[in-house]
């Protein structure tokens, strides 16, 4: 997935928009649970482009929209895990940003590395 989509739905996944109540809501599914950011950037993906497939059809089956249903369940879980991750990188910036104001070598160098750490990972 190029880079301006994955930052526009890291962006998008910062931001939940009530839906349905539960009891109105159709049966809900198992999803995958991404244990790393990088399972998560798979995750999202590969479901994404199964997604863009689907809604190229010219009409979606039920089975489609079943398909399309269990699938958004695996893709809230990749953005969920995305997100975590985006707001511990944040964190380690921002207590560079602090520390660098306060000329705390110590904190510039070990949220520092953190942060690279956790960057890296979302440039890849």
């Amino acid at each position: 997935m190029p880079r301006p989509l994955l930052a526009l739905a890291l962006s998008a996944a910062l931001f939940t928009t009530p839906t349905l109540a539960d009891e109105d809501r159709p049966q809900h599914f198992d999803a995958i649970e991404p244990k790393s950011l990088q399972e998560a950037l798979t995750y999202f993906s590969v479901y994404s482009e199964a997604l863009e497939e689907l809604l190229e059809k010219e009409a979606l089956t039920h089975a489609d929209m079943t398909r399309i249903h269990e699938m958004s369940y695996t893709l809230e879980n990749a953005l969920g895990k995305m997100r975590d991750e985006l707001a511990a990188t944040a964190d380690a910036l921002e207590a560079v940003h602090l520390a660098s104001e306060r000329v705390d070598e110590e904190t510039v160098r070990s949220q520092g590395a953190a942060f690279l750490k956790a960057a890296k990972q979302f440039s890849e």
